[in-house]
């Protein structure tokens, strides 16, 4: 649970503890805009005893980098992190560009309703804009995102869903390797 009391889906198996480093709120562009304070209470069915999301989701990606260890869990092992420092602390997807995809799948349907994401922080590889895709077909927008790494936070219309497809729909014309250092799912 967040310091505002929102759960918070454990994007990978190894979560130790959530974070949430709001620098920038975005809201989806699709055909509803919600207020920031709407709020679900109804989907708390998926936490575990602690009041911590369960911890069930399994990442895939386009690519990935096994030799360097940047592989697609390291995009939701809770390290804000990355080349130049941590390089071991990302997902990166080896030559990937756009369309490369990484995706969190859940056992079962679960709530979200908002994103935090992180670039790489180098300030070579750069998403400059990417697409969420849910189980259900919806999708939304989402912005640049900070090429320092810094918090971009993605707020829409909270749904059920088994999995999350982030889709990188445009990246900066020095991106060799592109993936966020961290994707943070959230029910609301």
């Amino acid at each position: 649970m967040d310091d505002r009391g929102h759960h918070r889906h454990a994007a990978c198996h190894d979560h130790a503890g959530p974070h949430d480093h709001d620098s920038a709120d975005h809201h989806d562009s699709a055909d509803h805009h919600d207020s920031a304070d709407h709020h679900d209470s109804a989907d708390h069915h998926d936490t575990d005893s602690a009041g911590q999301p369960g911890r069930t989701a399994s990442p895939t990606a386009s690519s990935q980098d096994t030799g360097t260890g940047q592989t697609a869990a390291k995009a939701c092992d809770e390290v804000v992190d990355g080349y130049p420092g941590t390089a071991t602390a990302e997902w990166a997807a080896v030559g990937g560009r756009t369309d490369s995809w990484l995706q969190l799948t859940w056992p079962g349907a679960v709530t979200v309703g908002r994103v935090v994401l992180h670039d790489r922080p180098n300030t070579s590889d750069r998403i400059t804009s990417t697409t969420l895709t849910f189980s259900d077909g919806s999708t939304v927008t989402v912005p640049a995102l900070a090429d320092t790494g810094s918090a971009v936070t993605v707020r829409f219309t909270p749904r059920a869903t088994t999995s999350v497809r982030l889709t990188v729909t445009g990246v900066s014309s020095t991106t060799v390797n592109v993936g966020p250092a961290e994707l943070d799912v959230w029910n609301r």
